[in-house]
């Protein structure tokens, strides 16, 4: 059976004044909104299996929104509750008060926040229409880094999903996959933002039109960090601009596929075929499938702040010692009193 796919986008930025996730250093509140967050939806339909890919900008979902999410989906016989992916880009630009497991989860902010992803997906089944699926990959390589291991593993790899219109070959969404921290920003900003990810999206959007749904996932992230001049605005313009270009070139390939591609030859009349990039895959015949696997870890446990205060107190009473005794040490070898006589006559 023919696949069908079909893609839709919400705007999902909290209020001003909300505070923002990532960084224990940020005490303030957000002051106003750099670029908007947004949430995408694609459902696809093999004619046997629907399945859902659901990203949205937020710092991360946990189990009772991704719950409530799964359970509204279904209950609206939009596709089964398990058959939805649901990914955050990590942006550390987004609202606090979403994860229940601090303790300190907004519940307003998760109700509408809920409502929303469950409508964009809601809004993307509503556009099922015959499709295509193609799967291009590259390096980037000049944007990231390993922050605990300076010369240590990254993962520089770009993938990219073409979905595009079955019958006009128009591309209707791409999901775009790269390992990366969406922290060019630091913990001093204070205006909400996606990051890098909000870049990619506009700068794919702008070359190949501005109705494309752009779904991002930042995949095995966890020690990449963006290589940064500083943590400004134009340095994030000018790594979501880097990776989305990449991005942007990968999909043009891509459209290609599966239909002849040859230089005129102006020495015989036939026309020889240019092999497709290697990094190029068209899916021709999709076959949806889903598993799922839970798995539990435990969350680590802390001693009580008042021992880290005794603990941290007895090293600096340490560290006091030691700049104390340092000169003394010194100057009592110098002289030769308890250490190298040969050495302090040498010196002196």
């Amino acid at each position: 059976m023919m696949l069908r796919a079909g893609a839709a986008e919400v705007v999902i930025t909290p209020p001003v004044g909300t505070p923002l996730e990532g960084y224990g250093a940020r005490t303030e509140p957000s002051i106003g909104v750099h670029d908007d967050l947004t949430a995408q939806a694609l459902v696809l339909d093999d004619g046997r299996t629907r399945v859902g890919l659901l990203t949205c900008d937020l710092i991360g979902v946990d189990r009772p929104l991704t719950t409530w999410v799964r359970r509204e989906v279904e209950q609206r016989g939009l596709l089964p509750g398990d058959h939805l992916l649901i990914a955050a880009t990590h942006t550390h630009g987004g609202p606090r008060g979403l994860l229940a497991l601090r303790g300190e989860a907004d519940e307003t902010l998760v109700t509408i926040t809920a409502r929303q992803l469950v409508g964009v997906v809601s809004a993307a089944t509503r556009e099922m229409r015959p499709a295509r699926l193609m799967l291009g990959w590259s390096a980037v390589e000049s944007v990231s880094q390993n922050r605990r291991f300076p010369h240590g593993p990254i993962d520089p790899t770009l993938f990219v999903l073409r979905v595009e219109e079955a019958q006009s070959g128009r591309l209707l969404a791409t999901l775009v996959n790269f390992a990366m921290h969406p922290t060019v920003m630091n913990f001093d900003n204070l205006f909400i933002t996606a990051d890098y990810p909000g870049r990619v999206r506009q700068v794919i959007r702008r070359v190949l039109g501005e109705e494309v749904i752009v779904l991002f996932a930042n995949g095995a992230c966890g020690n990449i960090n963006p290589a940064r001049v500083a943590a400004v605005f134009s340095e994030v313009e000018r790594i979501g601009t880097i990776i989305g270009a990449a991005a942007v070139r990968l999909l043009a390939e891509l459209t290609a596929l599966g239909q002849l591609v040859a230089a005129d030859n102006l020495l015989w009349g036939e026309r020889t075929p240019k092999p497709p990039p290697e990094a190029t895959v068209a899916i021709t015949a999709p076959d949806l499938r889903v598993a799922r696997a839970e798995i539990e870890l435990p969350l680590r446990s802390f001693a009580s702040a008042a021992s880290y205060d005794a603990q941290i107190a007895q090293l600096r009473q340490a560290l006091d010692s030691l700049v104390l005794q340092f000169p003394l040490y010194f100057f009592r070898g110098m002289l030769g009193v308890g250490g190298d006589a040969c050495g302090a006559r040498h010196l002196w």
